[in-house]
């Protein structure tokens, strides 16, 4: 009886020892069974960042267009009409399936498009505006470039002078080599008036008499209270 004993209090000793050896060792099928597989990390948006991809809709933008007609100035001169769209499209995107065209046929050699959304902040304080976009261009080399919008101001831009410029629609490359996607990315300091409204503007300004389109996609906007 006592040495049944003893055998059966040793069987139990070695099953326990080897239950302690398996989930000791890295690899095993308990340690596969309980212990979650690490996940690796991904970039975040930071925290207050809006992100516009237009999927679906403007997604609380809205279309605008300045100097898009000229009477005409000299004698017999014809007015001009310069046609401009701002649309969905799904010819390119850099997220999701589609992005937003905006085309200008600038038959006045001055129009300005421009998309444009109101943000809703503390009245009469001032904060610090990142706007980042991604903007396919075909625009090459020096010459005939037309002028980016961008802008942050508390009230929506109806004039030219309204207006903010950040340099041009040049896509880097000497030679045509297509649609190029560029990030940009600007930063203002801006004052909400009494309404709590800050507006940021995207677009372009066309300053060479040719019809042309951009796209634009994966807009980002940060507000924080400076």
């Amino acid at each position: 009886m006592v040495h049944a004993h003893a055998m059966k209090s040793l069987k139990t000793l070695l099953i326990f020892l080897a239950i302690m050896a398996l989930a000791g060792c890295g690899g095993s099928s308990l340690d596969g069974v309980n212990t979650p597989t690490p996940t690796p990390s991904t970039p975040t948006t930071p925290a207050g960042t809006q992100v516009f991809s237009f999927e679906k809709s403007l997604e609380g933008w809205s279309a605008h267009a300045l100097d898009v007609y000229d009477p005409g100035q000299a004698p017999n001169a014809p007015p001009a009409i310069a046609r401009w769209s701002v649309q969905h499209s799904g010819e390119r995107a850099t997220s999701g399936h589609t992005a937003l065209k905006l085309s200008l046929d600038n038959l006045t050699d001055a129009g300005k498009v421009w998309i444009e959304r109101p943000f809703s902040v503390q009245a009469n304080q001032r904060y610090r505006v990142n706007v980042k976009y991604a903007l396919a261009t075909a625009d090459f080399g020096d010459i005939g470039l037309w002028n980016l919008i961008t802008g942050v101001s508390a009230q929506p831009p109806r004039t030219r002078d309204q207006l903010m410029f950040q340099g041009n629609t040049g896509n880097g490359s000497p030679t045509d080599v297509g649609y190029q996607w560029l990030e940009k990315t600007y930063s203002f300091d801006a004052t909400s008036a009494m309404n709590g409204k800050l507006y940021v503007t995207i677009g372009v300004w066309g300053t060479f008499e040719v019809p042309r389109a951009y796209y634009l996609d994966n807009v980002r906007v940060t507000l924080a209270k400076l």
